[in-house]
Order: structure tokens, then sequence, then C-alpha cells
């Protein structure tokens, strides 16, 4: 079986670096482990290469572009279906739809996995979801955002915690009064409510790219005179100490930002919390979204209500002053994750899924 793994837009420094382009590049790894895989991005500069972890990784050129970043069409779409006999795609754009029309004259499957980007309200609207193989959703709250996707053959997959470049978790406490937050610099993800529930004396530290220079600048008015530092999306490895070193990591995401703005999928999965977890970090999230099938509330992290500062300093305080209920949260994280969200089984599941298509 040969699988190609499509996502839009490349991940990392030199295209976008978050949850959502992380997550087809990992689960790509695991499931070249199990068949023939090649991941597949677009970009003005086509290339090809095998990346440190064996993967084939081969950039498309973009011939011209939709409405966004996120909706790149290439001719080159026809070569894929030629040649694969598995079109996974991550993003619901005009791309994936045409491919799942043209596949109708290969015995290519085209299965779909959203992560966040993407026409859902067009598919629904004009029936063109029906045209898909398969759906693989990374979560139940995901299922129930887009309902429509249960016409069709659908399993929920959720995510892996253990990225390629991360070792085996070797979690060592006492650790310092550090909060981590990694993700977008979005105004959805909350970062202003955790600087304002966040303990005075506590370090803070923000890791992600900024995609909104406006709350940027509004989180630095906030952080101005306290113990914050904000840092750009850096290496995997460095990552990992980040994780490996904070007493707690915290996705305060919401569904109504600072400016009473509304994001109506605020969280489909919460990527970050699961590689917490793998480091022996206990978290705290929002109750919102995918995050509540994540976190075992109470046995390996926090839950709080979205948007609530009294709530999350309590949370934050919580495991700040008693390191050793930190430390018994952060070990058993470990397990939760290991038992139950590595890119290993993500990359099973999806594989016999796969096989029942076929």
């Amino acid at each position: 079986m040969k699988v190609a793994v499509v996502y839009p837009v490349p991940f990392g420094l030199q295209g976008y670096y978050g949850g959502g382009e992380r997550y087809p590049l990992e689960f790509a790894r695991a499931l070249a482990r199990l068949c023939s895989c090649h991941y597949v991005d677009f970009a003005s500069r086509p290339q090809s290469c095998v990346d440190d972890f064996g993967l084939q990784h081969t950039t498309l050129p973009i011939h011209w572009r939709g409405s966004s970043e996120f909706d790149p069409m290439s001719l080159s779409l026809w070569q894929l279906l030629r040649h694969f006999d598995i079109l996974h795609f991550f993003s619901l754009n005009k791309m994936a739809v045409l491919a799942a029309a043209s596949s109708r004259l290969t015995r290519t499957k085209v299965v779909i996995t959203p992560v966040g980007a993407g026409g859902r309200s067009g598919l629904r609207r004009l029936g063109l979801h029906r045209l898909v193989a398969g759906y693989l959703p990374i979560s139940e709250y995901s299922c129930q955002h887009d309902p429509w996707m249960t016409a069709k053959p659908c399993k929920v997959i959720y995510g892996g915690g253990n990225p390629s470049a991360f070792a085996t978790p070797q979690p060592s406490w006492p650790r310092p009064r550090r909060i981590l937050f990694v993700g977008r610099i979005t105004p959805h993800k909350g970062v202003d409510i955790l600087l304002q529930a966040a303990p005075s004396e506590a370090e803070v530290v923000i890791c992600g790219q900024t995609l909104d220079s406006e709350y940027s600048q509004h989180l630095r008015t906030l952080a101005a005179g306290r113990n914050v530092r904000f840092l750009n999306p850096t290496d995997d490895r460095s990552l990992a100490s980040a994780y490996a070193t904070s007493s707690v990591c915290v996705l305060p995401s919401l569904s109504h930002d600072y400016l009473g703005r509304q994001h109506a999928h605020p969280e489909l999965l919460g990527l970050v919390l699961l590689e917490a977890m793998w480091h022996g970090t206990p978290v705290i999230g929002s109750r919102i979204g995918a995050i509540p099938e994540i976190v075992d509330d109470g046995n390996v992290g926090l839950l709080v209500p979205p948007g609530g500062v009294k709530e999350l300093n309590a949370a934050l305080t919580l495991l700040l002053d008693d390191p050793a209920r930190a430390e018994s949260m952060g070990r058993r994280a470990i397990e939760w994750v290991r038992d139950r969200f590595t890119w290993q089984r993500v990359a099973a599941t999806a594989f016999d899924f796969y096989r029942l298509l076929s």
C-alpha cells in the first residue's frame, strides 16, 4: 500500500509552526514504519528529500492559490492520484475536494483528517463531503463539530505526545516555578488570560509563532515588569527541554477572545498538552473543545473554565505550591500518554482503516 500524507503548507521556520502542522508530519513518520508513505506539502519551490527520520518528503509547486495559504492548487495533484493508493489530506480545502472527485477515475481513495484549516461550510453546503472515501478525525469533539463526517466511514484517531525527536522521558524533580505555554500567539489561545492569572513570583515562558502583531503587543503590555519570557519557535530538542524543566504547561484556549470575537473550533485536540505530559509535566487546560478528552482532570492535570482568571490562578497556585502533587501528576501523565496517545498507536489505527477501504 502506498500512502501520501498531504498538508497545504510546510511545518517549521520556513512555514508554520503549530500543532496543526506538526500533526501530519509526525503521523507520516509513524505511518512510514507500516507501509510506503510519502509526506507532501506545497511551496513556491518544489523539492524532494529524505528527512532525518527516513521519511520521503516532497514539496510540490503551487500553481495558484485560493483565499489563503492553506488553500493552494497544484497541477501535480494528478501525479498523486496516479501514484498512490491512499491520499490522506489534513485540510478540508479545494484541492482535497478536487482529489476526491477525481479519484473516481482511479482506484485512489481519499481520506481526510481535519486539523483546523479549510472550507467545512462549502463541503457541507454543496454535499461534496460525500465524495470522500472516509474520515479520520482527531477527537470526538471534531466529530460533533462536523457531524456530516459520520455519514461516511469514520474513526477517531486522536494524536501522539511522542514526536520523533523527543527522547524517552526521564523526568526530574524538583523543577523551577516555571509556567509554560506552547502554541501560536493568537487571541483564541488565551495567553492574555494566562498572564493575568499567573502568580506574580512565577516565571512564565511563552513559546510560539506570532501571527497577530496587535495581540503580541497586547501581551507584552500585560507582561511589563513581570518575569515573562517570549521565545520564538525553536528546534525540537530545545522544545523538549522547555517541557521537561517546567512545573506546569498551560493551554488556556477560548471560544471568545479579548476583543469579543468568536472562534468556532478553538481546540480540535490540544497536541501540546500531550507533548508536555510525555515529559512528565502536569497540564492545565480550558474545559473547551477536545481538551477534556485528553486530560484526565485531577489525575494528570487540571481543567478550568475558559476565560476563568481566578480559577486558573487557583489551579496554578495549587501545583506550584505543592511540588509533590505536581510530580505525582506528571508521573501519571507519562503513563497516560504512553498507554493512549502515541504516534505508533495513531498510525496503526489509520493503517487498519485504510485496509478496510481498499
